[in-house]
């Protein structure tokens, strides 16, 4: 292996290294506030192409219900801009902000 190739060879090695530190670093945070509140708390917003605004707001008390849904939710096909954001308890979104809000077709 020539000097090029291993120095090659070692910067994708630190790259994967850093990655995954970042990931083990987010399973950490999401187990230190399930230890510290007793659960993750996710807010999710979706906006589509006619302006229809959903807000909802989730409450996980496992890692696997937390990564489950976060992979249902990166799957979907949005149309427009969407949003997945971890908070605390008292920046849920209330009941009255819940739901879906707007002039769509489905809305009455």
């Amino acid at each position: 292996m020539t000097h090029q190739e291993e120095v090659k060879r070692l910067k994708w090695r630190i790259e994967f290294l850093e990655e995954s530190v970042k990931e083990y670093s987010e399973v950490v945070s999401l187990y230190q506030k399930i230890a510290k509140d007793g659960a993750i708390y996710v807010n999710t917003n979706e906006v589509d192409c006619d302006g229809v605004e959903r807000n909802c707001s989730y409450k996980f008390t496992n890692l696997n219900e937390y990564f489950e849904e976060f992979k249902y939710f990166n799957e979907q096909e949005f149309e427009g801009s969407h949003s997945w954001n971890i908070v605390r308890l008292e920046d849920t979104y209330t009941e009255d902000e819940q739901g879906t809000f707007g002039q769509g077709w489905d809305i009455h």
